[in-house]
């Protein structure tokens, strides 16, 4: 009747447009999976974090208290994972005095050089954010990050003793010298032409001084400008990149505090002060172990909670990488591939 095939042809074009809007959901999801693989590969977006689950989270939290029976409920959290892998996040099977299996945390090492090195650069303020690029660029290898140039090169006197001006000059001295057409200094191996465009976003003078506190300022413009992408060390220690992030979440990479007074005699530190840095610094490698951990963990298959990312940056007007300049230096310039 004419009844059904109006029915019939109602239905058919139901389901054809159930087909059609599903292609176009798909089409759409898949356009958005590239676009945002595009942006993360740029280094515009970052991809959401793993997290410990609040049952991981205790174990770990157990563990660094002290020994936990492989056997039990908080042990079995780790069982994924080989002794290699634990022993990278400071977690070692042994046996205790009983000879029960246990795992066993061993505190990160902190030297009394490392929370020096800290306090003269800020070391209250400026914490995971800024210590992630060090690391990843290696400026940090001798202790003195915000005062080494390209290729440990030398400088007639501390980077940080320098106005802007002076510091350009010695930028262009180094590019000569090195031969890879870089200027690239400080802890965050900024080159000139990047250091000129930050100083005059952020008002900063010819006369101020390459402080450690300005070196955080520009990084931090860097990084809302190009993204993390800028630092080609990220590439290199891409769990330095994921410490980077989860501080940028944060709020760390805001947070430009000026090298801390000295309370010693002699102008030195005092062991208060080095005492209390090399807490400070404990906990805050502590708090990468525990990334490492849930990063470790979702590597193995194992369920953990997520970290929403995070994106701060502009996806337009970026222009080309911080620490080369001229054509085809987009070559990283990370000081050491193996700090």
């Amino acid at each position: 009747t004419t009844a059904a095939a109006q029915k019939r042809q109602s239905e058919a074009s139901a389901s054809i447009l159930d087909r059609l809007t599903k292609a176009e959901q798909g089409a759409e999801a898949y356009a958005s999976q590239i676009y945002h693989k595009l942006k993360r590969k740029l280094g515009l977006e970052t991809e959401k974090l793993p997290e410990l689950s609040p049952e991981q989270a205790a174990a770990f939290d157990k563990v660094r208290s002290g020994p936990i029976a492989v056997s039990s409920d908080e042990g079995k959290v780790f069982s994924k994972l080989d002794d290699k892998k634990l022993e990278s996040v400071g977690i070692n099977r042994t046996k205790d005095n009983t000879g029960r299996d246990v795992y066993q945390y061993s505190q990160p090492g902190v030297d009394r050089s490392e929370a020096e090195s800290k306090l003269k650069s800020g070391g209250a303020g400026s914490n995971r954010f800024f210590d992630s690029i060090i690391r990843a660029e290696g400026t940090g290898k001798h202790g003195d990050p915000y005062n080494t140039s390209l290729g440990y090169m030398k400088s007639p006197k501390p980077l940080t003793e320098m106005t802007m001006a002076e510091s350009l000059a010695w930028g262009d001295q180094v590019r000569k010298a090195q031969g890879m057409n870089s200027s690239a200094k400080g802890a965050f191996q900024i080159v000139n032409t990047t250091q000129l465009n930050a100083m005059k976003s952020l008002g900063i003078g010819m006369d101020e001084k390459f402080s450690p506190e300005n070196q955080r300022r520009m990084a931090a413009w860097i990084v809302k400008q190009q993204g993390l992408g800028a630092w080609e060390g990220f590439k290199v220690h891409p769990d330095e990149k994921q410490n980077a992030v989860a501080a940028m979440q944060e709020g760390l990479h805001t947070q430009f505090t000026s090298a801390i007074k000295p309370e010693g005699k002699n102008g030195s530190y005092s062991d208060e002060q080095i005492n209390k840095m090399m807490d400070q610094l404990r906990e805050e490698k502590n708090a990468t172990r525990k990334q490492q951990l849930a990063n470790l963990l979702q590597g193995a298959g194992v369920d953990t909670a997520t970290i929403n990312s995070i994106s701060q940056v502009k996806t337009s007007g970026v222009s080309g990488q911080h620490f080369g300049e001229g054509a085809g230096r987009e070559q990283c310039v990370a000081l050491s591939k193996h700090f």
